[in-house]
């Protein structure tokens, strides 16, 4: 049981107990270190389940990784932590495999592609609540070729400013995301060799207030030959202040969207 004692000031372990401070409690924090050992937890039939969900939950980690790495471009929008936020809809995903044990089961989001439809990249300001206007999507899986359509922005109509920041920005991605499957004693993504980077686009800076002219989006990315995917196309719109006579982005303000698997 651990313990915040007041007058200490040693942070640190000795003997196999830990001293440690924490931002919510007065004083440091005293306690013994316990549990299983490693080899315990690798090896004994009592840690069974405990590996299970280690292993499980190092692919939804491992999954999480890659699905934000495709969203590199819109990251500057993001206000919380994405890799966590994935998590729990991927859980979803993984323990609707009803082929495989516990400690086996599967990620395949190409089966399960709505979950993650309409995830909102920032919390604070969602993206419908800056671009108040529906998005035309076209998909072109034989080519490779994904479009996105926004309709003229007019500010205080369908377009509004959330904060006071004079300058914006659209950015989209296309990228692809394999399902990650198990197979020879391990997790392995479901394509063969290296997944291929995002496709990006981002517009020059405009003054909010103008709004903007519609504007077509053409991202390509060759398809891919082997293994289940899907498709992951996002939006989003940052916001910039001008400093030294250049425009730079402000972090965590901004709307983003991922608008569609296929």
């Amino acid at each position: 049981m651990a313990k915040a004692l007041p007058g200490i000031n040693f942070i640190g372990t000795i003997d196999g107990i830990s001293a440690y401070k924490r931002r919510d409690v007065e004083g440091v924090i005293i306690r013994r270190k316990g549990g299983p050992s490693a080899k315990q937890v690798r090896s004994s039939g009592k840690f069974q389940r405990t590996r299970e969900n280690n292993a499980e939950f190092g692919a939804l980690a491992r999954f999480s990784k890659l699905l934000k790495n495709s969203l590199f471009i819109h990251s500057s929008v993001f206000d919380f932590n994405l890799n966590a936020a994935f998590m729990k809809p991927l859980k979803q995903v993984q323990i609707s495999d009803e082929l495989n044990p516990r400690g086996q089961r599967e990620v395949l989001l190409s089966k399960f592609q709505w979950i993650l439809e309409g995830f909102e990249l920032n919390r604070k300001f969602s993206f419908s609540s800056i671009i108040n206007s529906p998005l035309g999507i076209y998909i072109d899986k034989e080519n490779g070729w994904a479009t996105i359509k926004i309709p003229p922005l007019i500010n205080g109509i369908n377009f509004h400013q959330p904060v006071a920041i004079l300058f914006f920005q659209l950015r989209a991605s296309l990228g692809i995301i394999p399902d990650l499957i198990y197979q020879e004693g391990k997790y392995e993504f479901s394509i063969k060799g290296d997944i291929p980077a995002p496709v990006t686009w981002n517009s020059d800076w405009e003054v909010f207030a103008n709004g903007s002219d519609g504007v077509e989006i053409k991202l390509n990315l060759e398809e891919v030959a082997e293994g289940n995917f899907s498709r992951v196309i996002a939006l989003s719109l940052a916001l910039g202040s001008e400093r030294g006579g250049e425009v730079r982005e402000v972090e965590y303000m901004g709307g983003g969207l991922i608008v569609k698997l296929d």
